[in-house]
């Protein structure tokens, strides 16, 4: 309905999405239930997806009805995901961190979307990029499973992904674009070829897996057409396995099942390869997710690179980074 608005300014869905939103947004109070964080972390996302699309369309949507859109997402939504799901497999984690960062730019709170994007690289849970693509060679943590939740966890990161993007940092390119990894493992896989295993247990330590699933196995969903057109079109990378799946299910539907992504990939993302890698349109800004780690060797900084960044200067006050020589022995 909002893409409609979007690409052909069709008055007519801008009023029914408005209506649906402020119909939701005067009455929802909270999300509760034994599946609230998948429930929260589901439709809510492509709610806000609506709300950004409405508020910046010219689409006639009220300031006090905007307001009331971002308390709902700030007071019903935001508490039930803000700790997100380390308890779960991936895809109800990943599902919490990207609606936590929609969250985040639609009420412009940089607190909310900072704790998502730490815990995209550095969480708990088995939702964290490296948490969830385990290895060098794209397992996930729900390879062993089936091969439906993997792609939904996959595709959840993928819109993290999109999302930084969009706020001017390349979480796309973290831990040695390892989210590519993932996706062309498990494209490969679910294009009948063979792909390496090895045995797992999850961060929650109740998912055991010692095989590939073969469940759900070359039931592609309409996840591909996103990566495929940021790592190849935009940044000028190779993903050959994902281009292959994008191509063969071309042009992509709705998200199946039961609206589970967003879908329409090839209407939302298909663009012509960059004659640059990753054109810059504006000056980097500063970094994201910023961590320390000490240890007994100095302090190690990390962080989510501005996009189009090439360097950064780290400036420490007197008393900071103490640890740069081994400690005493006790």
């Amino acid at each position: 309905m909002c893409a409609q608005v979007e690409h052909h300014r069709e008055i007519a869905y801008a009023t029914k999405a408005k209506e649906i939103l402020n119909a939701w947004s005067a009455k929802l109070k909270r999300v509760s239930g034994a599946d609230a964080v998948l429930m929260a972390g589901l439709g809510p996302f492509k709610m806000v997806n609506a709300a950004e699309i409405i508020r910046y369309t010219n689409a006639g949507w009220s300031d006090t009805d905007i307001r009331q859109a971002e308390r709902m997402f700030q007071e019903a939504i935001y508490p039930t995901l803000k700790d997100f799901a380390p308890f779960a497999n991936g895809n109800w984690d990943t599902a919490a961190i990207k609606t936590v960062l929609a969250i985040g730019v639609f009420c412009n709170d940089r607190a909310i979307f900072e704790r998502a994007l730490r815990y995209y690289v550095n969480g708990a849970g088995d939702g964290r990029l490296t948490y969830y693509v385990i290895n060098d060679a794209g397992q996930c943590q729900e390879s062993g499973r089936d091969q439906q939740h993997t792609q939904l966890g996959l595709a959840h990161l993928g819109d993290c992904c999109e999302i930084a993007w969009h706020q001017g940092l390349d979480l796309y390119s973290h831990a040695d674009n390892r989210l590519l990894k993932g996706f062309e493992y498990t494209a490969k896989y679910n294009l009948g070829e063979a792909v390496p295993f090895v045995e797992t247990l999850d961060r929650s330590g109740k998912y055991h897996h010692t095989v590939i699933s073969i469940q759900g196995r070359g039931n592609l969903r309409p996840v591909y057409e996103q990566i495929f057109n940021h790592y190849v079109n935009r940044a000028g990378l190779a993903a050959p396995w994902t281009q292959k799946a994008a191509g063969k299910i071309r042009p992509e539907g709705p998200g199946q099942p039961g609206a589970d992504h967003p879908g329409f990939g090839t209407l939302l993302y298909s663009k012509p390869a960059s004659t640059t890698a990753a054109h810059v349109s504006a000056p980097p800004g500063a970094p994201g997710a910023i961590i320390s780690e000490a240890s007994s060797t100095g302090i190690q900084l990390t962080w989510v690179s501005a996009i189009g960044a090439t360097s950064y200067v780290v400036n420490a006050r007197t008393g900071l980074a103490k640890f740069t020589q081994p400690l005493p022995p006790e």
